[in-house]
């Protein structure tokens, strides 16, 4: 309700479901935090996160259908499971797990866009995870769009860089580009001061649209150790992001 008053009308909203059980998987958008974005009439995108070996082999297939099929048919919605996985499991073991979410999900609800979405921190040079991206790759018939989460905290530098700088944001980009899939940024945080926050994601807004992104999400919360990412309490960010909402198109 805040960002709704601040940087409001919202027109979608992503939110989570965290490492769940069989027993405790939900099975209707309602009981979920999205039950209320489908309440408040705007576009819903749920995050899931599940036993990967489980839902591989098919133990989840009864919820995950019974889920799907409870999303809202008047409106675009979302849907992912096990974003950010690079550090919780092997290529191999995500994309199984991801093939057989996407056959099982599509045939309950094939109006429900699906896609994976990545952590851009596991992207780094450096990262072993992904010295092989193609481990990441579901497949063209597996996924609606490609999604990375991407972030600038302070301890990489003291001014933050837009998108098309951000080594790591440009690592995914360059792989997920040639996939011919729609792209897309879940999350975005920028740590520092107002002002050049504003500006960076205002930097990022003129860079995706002309490479093929479809989707800007911000990450309206408190960042990992305190860390301040809220719009709310940033007037000048709160200012662009309304322009760059007032730009895109509507869903």
């Amino acid at each position: 309700e805040a960002s709704n008053s601040i940087i409001g009308p919202l027109r979608m909203r992503r939110t989570f479901v965290g490492d769940v059980s069989v027993g405790s998987f939900p099975t209707d958008i309602a009981a979920t935090d999205a039950g209320a974005d489908v309440t408040a009439g705007i576009h819903p995108f749920l995050s899931c996160k599940g036993d990967p070996a489980g839902i591989a082999n098919g133990d989840y297939d009864g919820v995950i259908t019974q889920l799907l099929q409870t999303f809202p048919s008047d409106r675009q919605c979302w849907f992912t499971m096990w974003h950010e996985p690079e550090d919780n499991m092997t290529g191999a073991q995500y994309v199984a797990m991801f093939q057989h979410m996407y056959t099982v999900a599509k045939a309950a609800n094939p109006a429900v866009l699906i896609g994976p979405i990545y952590g851009a921190y596991a992207w780094r040079a450096s990262s072993t995870t992904t010295s092989t991206p193609d481990d990441w790759w579901v497949g063209s018939s597996y996924c609606d769009f490609m999604a990375v989460d991407s972030y600038w905290f302070t301890w990489r530098g003291a001014t933050p860089a837009a998108l098309q700088s951000d080594s790591y944001h440009i690592r995914w980009h360059n792989w997920a580009s040639t996939k011919g899939k729609p792209l897309y940024v879940t999350e975005r945080g920028v740590q520092g001061a107002d002002s050049t926050c504003a500006s960076v994601l205002l930097t990022d807004e003129t860079w995706m649209k002309s490479n093929g992104y479809g989707l800007f999400m911000y990450w309206d919360a408190t960042g990992t150790g305190g860390v301040n990412l809220i719009i709310d309490n940033n007037p000048t960010t709160a200012s662009a992001w309304q322009q760059i909402a007032s730009r895109g198109r509507s869903v």
